[in-house]
C-alpha cells in the first residue's frame, strides 16, 4: 500500500522546501518547480495551481477551467477569466501578427495583425490564390434584395440591429455560416454567424453601378438643356 513520502530540501536562503508523494502518487513541490526537460505523465494530465493551467488526456489546454467552455474531444485551448483579459499579447517588436489562421494544408489564410497604433482583422486575398475573377455586376440587385432589421438581443433584451443570418443567406451565401434551425446531437441549436464584411464588395459594386447611371443622366439632362 503507498504511503506519504517527503522529502525535505533546504535552500540556501534556510527556507525549508517539500517535495511531498501522497498515497494517490501525486507529487506537491512546495513552492516552485522548474523543469528543464519534459514533463510527462501516465495519463496526459498536468494540473496547475487547481485548474489555473491544466492540461487533459485529449491535449487541450485549459487555462482558468478543468474542462472545456465547448465541445468535446480535442478543440485546442480554452480560456476562462473572471474579469480582465482573457488573452493578452504584447510584441518585442511592432507590426507583428499576433494571431495566426492556418488551413489543414497548413497555408496561412488569415491574421491578426497589430501596429504601433491599430489592430487589422486579414483575411487572405492575394491575386495568386484565385481564378475566373470577373467584375461584380449585380451589385445593386444584391442590396435592392437584403433586408435590414432591429431588434432586442434574447439574452439581456438589448438593441440590436443587423440582418436575421437565415434570410442574409439566401442573397449572400459566403457572409453566413452554419445552417437555418440546425440542431446538435443533444437537440440543443447551432446558431449561425454572420460576417458582415462579406457585404462590403457587394455595397462598393451598388454605389459604382448608381454612379454610372448618375453620371449618364447627368450627361443626357446635360444635352438636352444645350439644345
Amino acid at each position: 500500500m503507498s504511503t506519504l513520502k517527503t522529502i525535505n530540501i533546504i535552500h540556501p536562503s534556510g527556507t525549508t522546501n517539500n517535495i511531498v508523494n501522497d498515497a494517490s502518487g501525486n507529487i506537491t513541490v512546495g513552492n516552485n518547480l522548474t523543469v528543464t526537460g519534459t514533463l510527462t505523465g501516465s495519463t496526459g494530465v498536468m494540473n496547475i495551481g487547481s485548474g489555473q493551467l491544466y492540461k487533459d488526456t485529449s491535449g487541450n489546454l485549459l487555462v482558468g477551467t478543468t474542462s472545456l467552455l465547448y465541445g468535446s474531444g480535442q478543440n485546442g485551448v480554452s480560456v476562462k477569466t473572471i474579469g480582465g483579459y482573457a488573452i493578452a499579447t504584447q510584441p518585442g517588436a511592432n507590426n507583428y501578427n499576433a494571431l495566426t489562421c492556418l488551413n489543414a494544408a497548413g497555408t496561412i489564410v488569415g491574421s491578426v495583425y497589430s501596429t504601433a497604433s491599430a489592430t487589422s482583422y486579414l483575411t487572405s486575398s492575394d491575386y495568386r490564390l484565385k481564378n475566373s475573377v470577373a467584375p461584380m455586376i449585380t451589385g445593386l440587385a444584391t442590396v435592392a434584395a437584403l433586408k435590414p432589421v432591429t431588434y432586442k438581443w434574447n439574452v439581456d433584451d438589448s438593441d440590436g440591429e443587423g440582418f436575421l443570418a437565415h434570410e442574409l443567406q439566401e442573397v449572400i451565401p459566403h457572409a453566413v455560416t452554419g445552417e437555418k434551425d440546425a440542431v446538435d446531437a443533444d437537440g440543443k441549436p447551432i446558431h449561425q454567424g454572420v460576417d458582415y464584411s462579406k457585404i462590403v464588395v457587394h455595397l462598393v459594386a451598388a454605389i459604382q453601378e448608381q454612379q454610372a447611371a448618375i453620371t449618364a443622366l447627368t450627361a443626357r439632362v446635360a444635352a438636352l438643356e444645350a439644345k
